[in-house]
């Protein structure tokens, strides 16, 4: 292990030719004691104790064929340059690329290297090696077109003496391509790729960038460029000036490896080194690729190698002593194992060849040289795929595997697993198991890939949180959830899934929502996570730009959510056409209509573009978001079915918002109307003294905004930001994304002018047990991501969440008394209760009792009734909310509700 430090010290510079002064970045103490220098001239690593290479012993070159030998990046550098004829491999080890460059293309093709590796591979490859180390007066009878040096230079102890050799052996017009470790890589944000760089004392020297191009033009080459290619530095090198250069490879593609795999073979002993490790190659190769078919044969092949070589029967996992032929039996069990998983085969022996690829693992581990890049690799690939297995053999064990692979990788890296392995238990039918799992899945979403393997993972996920929510009853988390993949469905499944995938997940999810529609409304927590804005991050990713960007003029995007609204929508379509500032389009999202509005507005004739999206029924939040992500303007407004803009709406807000790009939100005052457009109240939020601005996160949490949605301008790209609203929310909604908004530094600017008739429903959302347990989502959302600090005495849940909430429903139980809806009552207790036990607060002996006698509703009526009859100076001290209005106020607001259109 590399300890990381920071010493000043001095070094001799092999790129500087020169003592320079630098840093020990890092020291392993001992076996041997190795400090990491590096150079603050050019940049490069001095490993100060190292001694080279070891000598290669006949079972270390057996390792080397069998497994550890990256044959694909060795072959690369032979496909860096074009018009090749002949080539030179210098520090060619076994001989692998020339090989390729003889039998594959037929090159003129010689290797130097002194090595014992070399030598072999000569002799059983009847290849042309010579051993010795390439200088400038090396006698090789010829130049050559090419000259590669793959992993060499950071073993050579004089690299600028060794590149000015190589040009000694180019034509003007030849090239030089070589590859070695990035000292850039060796940092301890990487400590697997730092110690990989450092080899152990393998390594003399690694490059920076910089440096790499300075030694190769010190040495005579007049162009030079040098990449980055993963951890290593690649170089493409030529003697004259002006040269185009590339350190693209061309290949080699699947199907030339597999050739070149096949002829090797072909050459081999069945039972050698060299054999067993082209098969199991070959092998690993087609499964990677999905060819099931070639593979099947191929494995049956590596097997008898294996087996010719070892004697180890893979049939029989648990009894193979993994402590001979480690490397091979590592890859080619992992190889062997995902061909069974892939086409969910032998599931229990799938979980016995990774049981074995990690006692492999721990036997190469043990050894001298230990883990390299590829076995670690296919290491952390068996780990990660055990869990999948494990979920069809042995459903108890699954989780507890994946959470500790959550725990090795961390969150990110793990996510795929863990939701993979959650998708199989709960999709195969074993819910109980994935409930344990539900928490960690859901963490899951936000850190999939956003490509199509990301998506299908994302949809089956959503699909076992559905499952379990409905198996629980919990009829808006599962909703929640299907709404979730119909989007995924309908925004990111095109060009991912086949069109009878599509349809055919439509018609599964149509199913799943009838069963779900049949629950029961409740307004208690879920046990099931429900879906929050940062689960959503794969339907975001896709978000299109704005298309306005750059324009004097800021376009603004107009967003209407449609649901069964046919009796008000031409009205407020008109109301946007007759703005004084015209919106670049108009997005009607019909949230599953059944009366024909949409319909309404496509025959309706309007100046600017009209695009109408539908889509299943999943609520105002969720059909907003879609618009949102439609949009190609730089704001956005949003107008409800049965709203109405004055003319100079879109006009007040544009004025306000254009040109301070902190300021994400800008809405008006509005007047409320009721079903028949008859004024109710002016100038609302002045009326009811809603105080703006507010620039505190206590005067953001303590009372409602009032930034109604009708009456909004919004940028788009904060909407962006925080991923839109939160669509499990009916009701808060516009204060949740205020707070969220407010929370990541954007602003808001409150016009106090009316500019929109706000249609109010008596006894619509706001009395709903769907109203009631948004309440209680809201609330949570602010105790989670606004939590007290003592530190700085903020007690925000008893002293401001809680009361506020506590206080809002008090005032819904008692107009529910007041009505004498019992039922209604009921149910708004039940939250009354939750909002008591979750507001921070210690609950007072007189909260708990009237708590208790509030839970027959009938009788607590009654009770009020006579309360209210007592002398002020007799009646008990009760919550100030808590009392029935007049007999008289109780007629008018029924005849006001009998006549109002819910």
């Amino acid at each position: 292990m590399l300890d990381w430090i920071a010493e000043p010290s001095v070094a001799e510079c092999v790129v500087c030719r020169r003592r320079t002064h630098g840093t020990t970045i890092a020291r392993r103490g001992a076996n041997p004691r190795l400090d990491v220098v590096a150079c603050s001239v050019c940049g490069s690593l001095k490993i100060v104790g190292a001694d080279g290479d070891p000598i290669a012993t006949d079972d270390a070159i057996d390792d080397y064929l069998e497994f550890g030998a990256g044959v694909d990046a060795l072959l690369a550098n032979l496909f860096r340059v074009g018009g090749v004829r002949s080539v030179l491999d210098v520090g060619c080890g076994f001989g692998l690329a020339i090989a390729y460059a003889v039998f594959r293309n037929g090159w003129d093709a010689v290797g130097v290297d002194p090595g014992a590796e070399a030598r072999r591979g000569a002799e059983e490859l009847g290849l042309v090696i010579r051993s010795e180390p390439l200088r400038a007066d090396t006698r090789l009878g010829r130049t050559f077109d090419l000259i590669i040096a793959s992993e060499v230079l950071e073993h050579v102890s004089d690299p600028l003496g060794f590149l000015v050799a190589a040009r000694a052996h180019l034509p003007d017009r030849g090239r030089l391509v070589l590859t070695t470790p990035d000292a850039a890589s060796v940092t301890p944000r990487r400590p697997r790729a730092a110690e990989r760089a450092v080899a152990l004392g393998a390594h003399l020297t690694l490059y920076s960038d910089r440096a790499m191009a300075e030694m190769l033009t010190a040495a005579g080459f007049g162009s030079v460029v040098v990449a980055t290619d993963g951890d290593s530095l690649v170089a493409v090198a030529a003697a004259g000036e002006g040269e185009a250069l590339s350190t693209i490879a061309s290949g080699p593609s699947a199907a030339e490896l597999d050739e070149y795999y096949a002829d090797l073979i072909g050459r081999a002993e069945l039972s050698g080194a060299l054999g067993l490790g082209m098969r199991i190659r070959r092998f690993t190769s087609l499964v990677a690729q999905g060819l099931w078919e070639s593979a099947d044969a191929c494995e049956a092949d590596a097997l008898a190698a294996l087996s010719s070589r070892y004697d180890h029967d893979l049939s029989k996992p648990r009894g193979v002593d993994a402590r001979r032929g480690s490397g091979g039996l590592l890859a080619l069990a992992h190889g062997v194992a995902l061909s069974r998983l892939a086409r969910g085969r032998e599931p229990a022996r799938v979980v016995e060849l990774f049981d074995l690829c990690e006692r492999a693992a721990d036997q190469l581990r043990s050894g001298e040289v230990g883990l390299d890049a590829g076995s670690q690799s296919l290491l952390d690939s068996a780990r990660r795929n055990r869990t999948i297995a494990l979920a069809r053999v042995d459903p108890e064990r699954a989780p507890e595997a994946a959470r500790s692979l959550l725990s090795e990788l961390g969150p990110e890296a793990a996510a795929e697993w863990v939701t993979r392995t959650f998708c199989e238990l709960a999709l195969n039918g074993h819910l109980a198991e994935a409930s344990r799992m539900a928490v960690d899945a859901q963490l899951g979403l936000a850190h999939l890939p956003a490509d199509a393997h990301g998506v299908r993972i994302a949809m089956n996920t959503a699909r076992g949180l559905a499952a379990i929510s409905r198996s629980k009853s919990e009829r808006w988390t599962a909703i929640g959830w299907i709404g979730f993949e119909e989007d995924l469905l309908a925004e990111r499944a095109p060009g991912v899934l086949t069109d009878d995938e599509i349809a055919s997940r439509r018609i599964a999810l149509a199913d799943l929502r009838a069963t779900v529609s049949e629950l029961a409304d409740s307004v208690d927590p879920s046990e099931t996570p429900s879906i929050t804005p940062s689960d959503e991050t794969l339907l975001w990713a896709a978000a299109g730009p704005t298309t306005s960007r750059g324009k004097k003029r800021a376009q603004i995007s107009v967003v209407l959510s449609l649901y069964n609204g046919v009796r008000y929508v031409e009205r407020a379509v008109r109301s946007v056409v007759a703005q004084t500032v015209a919106p670049a389009e108009l997005i009607v999202v019909d949230d599953g209509s059944t009366d024909g509005g949409a319909e309404a507005v496509a025959a309706m004739v309007v100046p600017f573009p009209v695009v109408i999206i539908r889509r299943p029924n999943g609520g105002q939040s969720s059909a907003r978001n879609v618009g949102i992500r439609a949009a190609g303007g730089a704001f956005v407004a949003f107008i409800d079915q049965d709203d109405e803009w004055r003319p100079g709406h879109l006009e007040t807000l544009q004025q306000a918002l254009v040109g301070d790009d902190e300021l994400a939100w800008v809405f008006t005052d509005f007047d409320a109307v009721d079903h028949d457009g008859r004024t109710l109240v002016r100038n609302f939020v002045e009326d009811t003294q809603v105080q703006h601005p507010r620039n505190s996160v206590t005067g953001v949490i303590s009372a409602d905004i009032m930034a109604l949605p009708s009456a909004s301008l919004l940028r788009r790209r904060a909407l962006l930001s925080v991923q839109g609203f939160d669509r499990r929310l009916v009701g808060y909604e516009d204060d949740d994304l205020f707070v969220r908004l407010f929370r990541r530094g954007w602003t808001y600017r409150h016009v106090a002018k009316s500019t929109v008739r706000y249609r109010m429903h008596v006894g619509g959302a706001s009395s709903t047990a769907l109203f009631l347990r948004s309440r209680l989502l809201f609330l949570t959302n602010l105790l989670r991501s606004i939590p007290d600090d003592h530190r700085l005495g903020l007690y925000l849940s008893a002293e401001y969440i809680g009361p506020r909430f506590f206080q809002a429903t008090i005032r819904d139980y008692a107009q529910a008394l007041a009505f004498q809806e019992y039922d209604r009552a009921s149910v708004t207790l039940r939250a009354l209760e939750h909002i008591a036990r979750i507001d921070g607060s210690k609950m007072s002996w007189r909260r708990r009792l009237g708590l208790r006698l509030m839970r027959n509703p009938r009788r607590f009526r009654r009770m009020l009734a006579a309360v209210e009859r007592l002398p002020r100076y007799l009646r008990p001290r009760l919550n100030p909310d808590l009392y029935l209005s007049s007999s008289s106020q109780v007629r008018a607001d029924r005849r006001q509700r009998n006549g109002a259109t819910p």
